[in-house]
């Protein structure tokens, strides 16, 4: 299973080197660096929060795009998969003993993307 992630991560990483076009965008979820941001996502700064405890890490972290939550949802399906972590319902997904959650609120700038990790129940 390790080896099939760390397969995983490179094949995208060497995808990313050598076409020179990110496959799903050359930066990550503020504080998840093992979280690609989507292309059209942008950080918003000073919005979320991150700590150890533990039973593991707590990140939180806010992004906001015109794009609608199907879309979003769309990518993270598509992608997530890719480095290892597997849907759990709707709008989460689990890998190892982590969770990542992803939460929508429509923003008077646009739609406002939650991203929270934490341990794995």
């Amino acid at each position: 299973m390790l080896k099939a992630r760390s397969f995983a991560a490179l094949a995208v990483f060497g995808w990313i080197v050598c076409f020179g076009i990110p496959a799903f965008g050359a930066d990550f979820v503020t504080g998840m660096d093992d979280v690609p941001l989507m292309g059209g996502l942008e950080p918003l700064p000073g919005k979320g929060l991150s700590f150890a405890t533990a039973r593991g890490r707590l990140v939180e972290s806010y992004a906001r795009t015109g794009r609608n939550a199907g879309e979003v949802l769309d990518f993270y399906r598509q992608t997530l998969p890719q480095l290892g972590w597997s849907p759990s319902g709707n709008q989460a997904f689990v890998r190892d003993s982590e969770q990542l959650e992803i939460h929508f609120t429509a923003g008077p700038r646009g739609l406002i993307v939650r991203f929270s990790l934490s341990p794995r129940n």
